[in-house]
């Protein structure tokens, strides 16, 4: 997050990885520099902090700006939102590319995934993250099976890193999670290479991401002139790129379908 004085500005910091070599090369990283380069008479300061103080920054009207937010619950009474920062891929099916083959009698007509017949109805095993809200009908179909014995749920540390440890050996068939988790650790780690993820049915297309404000004159001034550098920015080959940096193949298709429908042509 990043705080401000009256031309200060104070940023929420967001990054996907602190260290390696792709440190700082997150979709959020981008266009938080993007941001920062474009809108002058700013004081740019970064804050790295959680969402429950973000929350506490913006409800106190601080000067204050979160790079990646989504819209839910009662925000929009706190927070001033930009115009659609981002078009995000949302949770699906990961699996090694050279073995989607085992996935497909659960893909339907149009390229979706079957999770709760393949849960129900396979020997195929799911591995997920102890206590994580994937969203929509995916939580409502762990519910449902819960202590199922295709469900494998990590109770580690690093949880997402063992689960693709776990499938790397055998030991479970598929993975849920975002697509740029999947690279990143594709990317970053080399556990598994050539990874392809697959929609759920059921799961939005995709989902939309803003830059926050607090909701007050100062927001409502600072949002105009983001909303201008978003405009102008945001459907450039390398506002594309940053976001595509971090999804397969299959998920790049998808993504550009979706930037062109939220954007207006790509």
């Amino acid at each position: 997050m990043l705080r401000t004085e009256s031309h200060g500005l104070f940023w929420i910091s967001l990054r996907f990885t602190y260290d390696g070599p792709y440190a700082g090369k997150g979709y959020a990283d981008f266009v938080m520099q993007l941001l920062v380069s474009s809108l002058d008479g700013y004081r740019h300061e970064f804050l790295k902090c959680n969402m429950a103080r973000s929350v506490k920054m913006f409800r106190e009207q601080e000067k204050v700006a979160h790079p990646a937010i989504l819209k839910k619950d009662d925000r929009d009474s706190y927070i001033e939102f930009s115009i659609p920062a981002y078009v995000l891929i949302p949770n699906g099916v990961i699996i090694p590319k050279h073995q989607a083959d085992k996935l497909r009698p659960y893909i339907n007509d149009d390229g979706a995934f079957l999770l709760e017949k393949a849960i129900a109805l396979s020997d195929l095993k799911v591995g997920v993250s102890v206590e994580r809200a994937y969203g929509g009908v995916i939580d409502e179909i762990l519910m449902k099976y819960k202590n199922h014995k295709n469900i494998c749920v990590s109770p580690y540390e690093e949880l997402l890193k063992n689960l693709f440890k776990m499938m790397k050996i055998g030991r479970i068939d598929y993975i849920i999670g975002y697509p740029i988790e999947a690279e990143y650790f594709s990317k970053n780690l080399g556990i598994i290479e050539n990874i392809i993820c697959l929609p759920i049915e059921g799961m939005p297309e995709y989902f939309l991401g803003y830059i926050g404000l607090p909701k007050n004159e100062w927001g409502k001034t600072a949002v105009k002139k983001i909303n201008s550098v978003l405009k102008s920015s945001r459907n450039t080959p390398e506002y594309h790129a940053a976001y595509e940096f971090w999804l397969d193949e299959n998920s790049i298709k998808r993504y550009r379908k979706y930037a062109e429908k939220v954007y207006g042509g790509f």
